[in-house]
């Protein structure tokens, strides 16, 4: 009885959290990208040769967890909180198409285009998001069972209360109902970005150094190089690809610039969070 007592409480702290949700902003656009992971080197080779400006931004992931893995990594979907410039936003995204390319010097990368919900929040909610993914990553690896559960249940409805657009779409994916929306990891990120004109047209090119933690646990860090535009900008996809490996050559990329993948955080949060699966009913 208790238990349920706590689920009932919880709901009516979190109504007016929601109700803030829906007075802001929600809107879905279209958007094509690439990237590639880089050198440090390379990363302050690029920043040196082009003018860029500096920002910070955070992001904040949330999975499908089943009990097995993560429903949404594992698909073309992703949701996080994103906070750069501060303006809170929650996404939620597919790729609805990923297209293998190369470029003439042989590099390989993919170009995706993705379907993105937003839903603009305030600083409030922000906070609350914030907290909630941290504390929950910490939870999982050194919390009680029944700390855990209370986290997870209550977290999975926060995240279901959110007017995201899309938001439905991803909870459409587990093949069946035993899931739940969980903390996955974050992402700190020191982004330089530049605006490279193509004929009437912008595409924007940033270079980011990452930092990725499972709550208060440090595991991996990486440098990126990403090129994208906003679908509304009538570019095509070859013209884009063109960009992207003149670009690259005019920089002076070569075979060694280019880094592998590093660890992946949401292993870490998958081992921590296995441990619990008969106390969450997985």
């Amino acid at each position: 009885m208790l238990k349920y007592l706590k689920l009932i409480l919880c709901t009516l702290f979190l109504a007016p959290l929601y109700s803030f949700a829906t007075t802001h902003a929600a809107s879905i656009n279209y958007q094509t990208e690439a990237g590639f992971k880089i050198t440090e080197a390379a990363a302050r080779a690029v920043l040196n040769r082009n003018d860029f400006k500096e920002k910070a931004r955070n992001d904040f992931y949330v999975d499908i967890y089943d009990g097995q893995s993560f429903v949404l990594s594992d698909s073309r979907f992703k949701l996080r909180l994103k906070v750069s410039d501060n303006k809170p936003t929650v996404q939620a995204n597919t790729k609805t198409t990923i297209l293998g390319s190369q470029c003439p010097q042989g590099w390989e990368y993919d170009v995706l285009v993705k379907k993105i919900g937003e839903l603009k929040i305030n600083e409030q909610m922000k906070q609350h998001f914030e907290q909630a993914v941290t504390s929950q990553l910490d939870l999982i690896a050194t919390g009680s069972p029944s700390d855990v559960k209370r986290s997870v249940l209550e977290f999975d409805q926060f995240v279901k209360g959110l007017e995201v657009p899309l938001l439905e779409n991803l909870m459409s994916v587990p093949h069946h109902s035993n899931w739940y929306f969980v903390a996955g990891y974050q992402a700190e990120k020191k982004k330089w970005v530049s605006k490279l004109k193509f004929d009437k047209h912008e595409i924007e090119v940033s270079v980011a150094e990452v930092r990725q933690y499972v709550g208060s646990t440090y595991i991996d860090g990486n440098f990126e190089i990403e090129f994208q535009f906003e679908n509304t900008d009538d570019i095509t996809i070859s013209n884009f690809q063109s960009v992207v490996c003149s670009y690259l050559k005019q920089n002076g990329f070569k075979d060694g610039d280019f880094a592998t993948e590093g660890l992946d955080p949401q292993l870490e949060t998958l081992r921590r969070l296995k441990r619990f699966n008969s106390t969450l009913g997985l």
